[in-house]
Parts: structure tokens; sequence; C-alpha cells
């Protein structure tokens, strides 16, 4: 389980009976479903994250995502404290499921277009506030190992922001190239900070935008 300040508890992640050998389990509905020929779509995971009005560039950049691709789920976002500079105001980070024709780097030149469009200007500080964050994590069960681009993003073990919601969506998920089951990352005594600005980006996505 794991217990938020607002008393809010997300289901357990206990992987229980593994009744597939798929790197994600989930994929074989996405796969059975009937798709037009020249629409196949490709699912995605991107982490988000903002520490700079928040709320406006999450609700923007959602909106202008959803006009590129099929937007599916949204996980809770959470309040997080800032790395490298402590100094900064705590981030809200959370975890974005969709659809997509778009190849992955054409997918992430889109996502750097869109935090440009919400006011992010990239420095040469990795750690510095930013208005939007788009990272695109995991691209079907593509592996993938570029210059641009590094599939699955090998940061999504090691940031708890980042591996508790996506567990969130898919308890079961095995990224590609990876036998074990993320959910054995998950410490059961780790507390996190739910963000209201869940629901909102949760209510706007419902509302078709």
């Amino acid at each position: 389980m794991y217990r938020r300040s607002s008393g809010w508890v997300l289901p357990s992640t206990s992987p229980g009976p593994c009744v597939s050998q798929k790197a994600w389990p989930w994929k074989s509905s996405v796969h059975g479903r009937t798709i037009p020929i020249g629409a196949l779509m490709a699912d995605f995971f991107i982490a988000t994250g903002s520490n700079i009005e928040a709320e406006t560039s999450l609700t923007k950049g959602l909106t202008l995502l959803a006009a590129r691709v099929k937007l599916l789920r949204i996980s809770t976002h959470y309040r997080t404290a800032p790395l490298g500079d402590r100094r900064q105001p705590e981030y809200v980070n959370g975890i974005w499921h969709g659809q997509t024709e778009m190849k992955p780097l054409k997918l992430k030149e889109t996502l750097r277009r869109i935090e440009a469009e919400c006011g992010r200007i990239r420095t040469g500080d990795s750690y510095a506030s930013r208005t939007l964050d788009l990272d695109l994590i995991l691209y079907d069960d593509l592996l993938l190992t570029g210059p641009e681009l590094v599939l699955p993003d090998p940061q999504i073990r090691e940031r708890a922001f980042v591996y508790i919601p996506l567990l969130e969506l898919e308890p079961d998920i095995r990224l590609p190239g990876d036998k074990s089951i993320l959910a054995g990352l998950v410490n059961p005594d780790m507390e996190l900070y739910y963000s209201p600005i869940t629901e909102i980006l949760r209510n706007l996505l419902d509302s078709g935008l």
C-alpha cells in the first residue's frame, strides 16, 4: 500500500499470479481491439512534472497534448521535494498514459514543443525549476538506446515519483527487457503527498477537453 498525507490509500501493487509472459500483460487487450488500416496506435507513458505555476502549466500541457494524441488515463499526482537545489518550490509529478501513431522520436519532439509553448526554457541545469516536464518513459514494448532517447527510461527504477504513479496505472507492469515486476521496487512505508491538481486534470480529460 502507498500512504498519502491526506489519508488516501492506493490499491496494493502485489503482483499475484502471472497470467501472461508479455512485458506488459495489459497490452493483450489493446492488441485485441479492431484497428483501422493505417491507424495502428502505440501505447506510451509520460512522466510529468512542474514547479512553476503547476496547475496552469499542467492543464495547458494536457490540453495541448490531447490535441495531438489520444490520452487515456491520468495517475494520481503528488507534491514532491525538488532534486538538486532544495530552495526551489516543490514539484507536482504524475504519469499520463495515451496512444499515438507517432514514432518515438517524433513523439519526443512533440513533447518538447509543448513544453516550450508552456514557457519551458531548457538550460544546462537539469535540476532547474520548470513550468513543465513531459518525459517519454515507455513506448509499447520498445527497447531503444540512442543519443536522443533511451527506452524504457532508466530513471523509472530510481525515482519513486515516477514508478509509484506508474504502478497505480499498471500494477503488474514488467519493463521491456526486464523479467522482474516493477512493483518489487516499492517501499510499503513510503509516504507521498497527494496533490489536488489530480482531480483538476482528470476532470479536464473527462470533459473531452
